[in-house]
């Protein structure tokens, strides 16, 4: 009886922890929609067959790769009518998307008690992306532990979602090799079991990934060099990766770098939090594993696939990013690594010293992450409406001319540009700004041309809010309006927070 109120006590607490995300995102929703290449994605969904090889578009072959989110968004935007109420609920209903996945995940690695709680917990600190993941992991875990009837309905589910982050593509492949390949070892080393291990993952699952990733991965960024061993001495840049591991995909001279006193002030003490963290998911999950392997305990081995497969993905995301990217050890280590200790395989206090541990971290990470996002993000800080009447009349004024502006501020107006069908009366190209042009406008040296159009976003520099790039994950500080006078440049438009200058 005490067990059963014992669990009963511990789902409440994971519904609290659902409600709770819930609650806080309805009281910060966005006010304008997506931030970084969000814009440029919705964009996409009023232009013709979604942007694809189209010369407006912001992101022309975007469509090739998140296809299944564009049509399920194009399907829930029919619905809602409306671009901000669409990304709103989306970003409402987030932490009731991962709390499900997550509930469908701990089921298949064999978690009893801690279900409820664990993704509540979860549901709490994991964005969207980590429900195509946790899928993709539902799918794999399927060749273990269930028939082909619900083998097939997972790969559907994971297909439906799976393209709302094409990074979960290269994650997704690598862990199916990793699993693939940690089976064929089990396969060789325990003969006497190759007929049970083959009923799972038959070889040439092993060799068709291995090969696919392979030409996936290299044939990709190795095609058309001249010089193969320079592009290897590329990727393998001390320097670069060093600098990757710290720098969160911003690539900026430190001058032009985002500043906020606070950030500056914390966010050593919370990258030192990560980074401790990261180290003891890997501690513990391969210390239990092996501990696994010796009592023979199937299930539990699953964290040295986990792991090979997470070092694999950081390894091939960074040589095509320069940026370490920690998403398999929050959405994979981490949970496995609670479930783990939830079935005790740690004695009691250790147990409770360690979730302890794992959950103040995550808590405290968590919620600054969100509060920089909030504090920070032209998402949360701009009115959408007031992107409408600048490009309203741009189409107005303007037949042909290439726009430059920082990433949201032409993401919202670019919105604005295909959902009132502007793009029949004029042709407007739209270019996000990167090192080249900000260098140029930062210090005085840009040259005007007539056929571009600067557009000054006066609400970032007032609110000091972050100067996106969809180059790399570079962030700006915001420019000064005196970038106007320093660059001699004429404004033909002003709503005083937008201005339009030749």
């Amino acid at each position: 009886m005490k067990g059963s109120d014992n669990i009963a006590v511990k789902n409440k607490i994971g519904i609290f922890f659902l409600l709770s995300a819930i609650i806080f995102r309805i009281l910060t929703l966005p006010t304008s929609p997506g931030n970084f290449y969000g814009p440029a994605h919705y964009y996409n969904l009023y232009l013709p067959d979604f942007g694809l090889n189209s010369d407006i578009a912001i992101l022309p072959h975007a469509s090739k790769t998140v296809l299944s989110m564009y049509l399920l968004n194009k399907v829930t935007l029919e619905v809602l009518g409306d671009i901000l109420l669409l990304h709103q609920a989306i970003y409402v209903m987030q932490p009731l998307l991962v709390f499900c996945s997550y509930y469908l995940f701990f089921t298949f690695i064999g978690v009893r008690d801690y279900k409820i709680f664990l993704s509540g917990f979860l549901s709490m600190i994991l964005g969207w992306p980590g429900i195509v993941l946790i899928l993709g992991m539902v799918v794999l875990y399927s060749f273990f532990k269930v028939g082909r009837e619900f083998f097939v309905l997972a790969l559907i589910s994971f297909s439906t979602l799976t393209l709302y982050w094409h990074s979960s593509h290269m994650l997704f492949f690598v862990i199916l090799l990793s699993i693939s390949g940690f089976i064929l070892v089990i396969k060789i080393i325990f003969k006497n079991q190759a007929g049970k291990v083959n009923q799972y993952i038959p070889t040439r699952i092993v060799l068709v990934t291995l090969l696919s990733t392979f030409v996936w991965v290299w044939g990709r960024k190795l095609y058309g060099s001249q010089n193969l061993l320079s592009s290897f001495r590329e990727y393998f840049y001390l320097k670069r990766l060093l600098e990757g591991l710290f720098s969160k995909g911003a690539f900026v001279p430190p001058e032009y770098l985002y500043y906020d006193p606070l950030y500056a002030r914390f966010d050593p003490i919370f990258d030192a939090l990560r980074y401790v963290l990261y180290l003891a998911t890997f501690i513990i999950t391969l210390s239990t594993s092996f501990k696994a392997l010796k009592l023979n305990k199937r299930e539990e081995m699953l964290g040295l696939p986990l792991i090979v497969g997470s070092g694999a993905f950081m390894f091939l995301y960074y040589l095509a990013t320069y940026t370490f990217g920690p998403a398999p050890i929050l959405v994979f280590l981490i949970p496995y690594s609670l479930n783990i200790l939830t079935k005790k395989m740690v004695n009691r206090k250790s147990f409770a010293l360690i979730m302890i541990f794992f959950v103040v971290l995550l808590t405290i990470t968590g919620i600054y992450g969100q509060y920089k996002g909030i504090r920070s993000s032209p998402e949360f800080n701009q009115d959408f409406i007031t992107f409408s009447p600048p490009i309203q009349w741009l189409t107005e004024h303007k037949a042909e001319i290439t726009i430059i502006s920082d990433a949201n501020t032409l993401g919202y107006m670019t919105i604005w540009y295909g959902k009132n069908s502007l793009y029949h009366k004029s042709e407007l190209h739209f270019v996000s700004i990167g090192n080249y042009y900000y260098q140029k406008l930062y210090t005085g040296n840009y040259e005007r041309r007539g056929d571009i159009i600067f557009v000054y976003n006066y609400e970032l520099y007032r609110k000091n809010l972050m100067f996106e790039s969809l180059q790399a994950w570079n962030k700006y500080k915001p420019l000064e309006p005196l970038v106007v006078l320093k660059n001699r440049l004429n404004v033909v438009y002003s709503s005083q927070k937008i201005w339009i200058t030749t």
